[in-house]
């Protein structure tokens, strides 16, 4: 069923704010990372938000469906919370750690969401659609690639960031497999249940088991990042149900262009031509996909 013109608008809105949100996750991760591993930050944050997401929508919360809920519907749930929280984030997290920051936006940023969609969903995928995702592309590669070597460096870290890109859009289409029973509320709640304990799973596997450093100040952005982990998730859920899956991983690359937008604003990092031509080209191509390529979804 097509979304109608209005909803389509609300979620094309949510998709933008997704992409600002989920630029901003790295100020979290980066911070947390000086007094927790990788998987004991996820799932610590990821549980928060579970709870935070039962207090905040307690209203809007229906446990009686959980009886309804088939088999089918558990594994889209489980299947997401595993590539989300069980590999996505960790991976994304070792990537910035061990990779150059432009070799991880570049990579976390190929045209995967269109991919998964021609191939799961038979989304049409037409000419003026491919020339604006690589436009896209390009632009991302402006402000990524600050070396015309940097791709041909790969490390385990570009591996993460290649893989972790791949989840992320994985978990973004399958959206589409879930039915009508759990509003985006309860399938926020439920992937957070799921993915946070496959995040616990694979620290305790890993060795990392419960984190012995813990400060006010670490518990304050701990907080504050499963707030932002809610509104991503729930942004997600949103946008994904009433957007076709093309044009709407073609609004997350935005995702760069805010987060060279924040590193402007709070550290000062300076803006050169190759990023003002990067930005251009990320929002010329988010412009006219949604002028020109949603035509078709409502």
């Amino acid at each position: 069923m097509k979304a109608s013109k209005s909803e389509l608008e609300k979620g094309i809105l949510s998709l933008i704010l997704l992409a600002f949100v989920f630029a901003s996750m790295g100020i979290f991760a980066r911070y947390l990372g000086t007094g927790f591993t990788v998987f004991q930050q996820v799932y610590l944050r990821i549980y928060i938000a579970l709870i935070l997401t039962l207090i905040l929508f307690r209203k809007n919360i229906r446990f009686h469906k959980l009886r309804k809920a088939t088999r089918k519907e558990w594994l889209i749930i489980a299947l997401r919370g595993l590539l989300l929280y069980g590999i996505a984030v960790p991976l994304v997290s070792l990537a910035v750690i061990e990779a150059k920051y432009g070799n991880v936006s570049f990579l976390g940023t190929l045209p995967f969401v269109a991919l998964f969609s021609v191939v799961f969903f038979k989304e049409r995928l037409t000419i003026l659609k491919i020339v604006l995702i690589m436009l896209a592309v390009v632009g991302v590669g402006f402000i990524a690639v600050r070396e015309p070597n940097q791709l041909l460096n790969w490390g385990r870290g570009e591996v993460a960031a290649l893989l972790s890109g791949a989840a992320f859009a994985m978990s973004y289409v399958a959206r589409k497999w879930h039915s009508d029973l759990f509003n985006n509320k309860e399938l926020t709640a439920l992937i957070f249940a799921a993915g946070g304990t496959f995040s616990l799973l694979f620290s305790m596997l890993d060795g990392q088991g419960i984190p012995t450093t813990w400060s006010v100040s670490l518990l304050i952005v701990l907080v504050i990042s499963a707030l932002a982990n809610v509104a991503n998730l729930l942004l997600t859920n949103y946008g994904f149900e009433r957007v076709g899956n093309v044009v709407a991983g073609n609004i997350l690359t935005l995702e760069v262009f805010f987060g060279v937008t924040i590193g402007y604003l709070l550290y000062g990092e300076k803006l050169g031509a190759r990023e003002w031509i990067g930005g251009v080209l990320i929002v010329t191509s988010v412009i006219l996909m949604n002028k020109y390529g949603t035509k078709q979804e409502y």
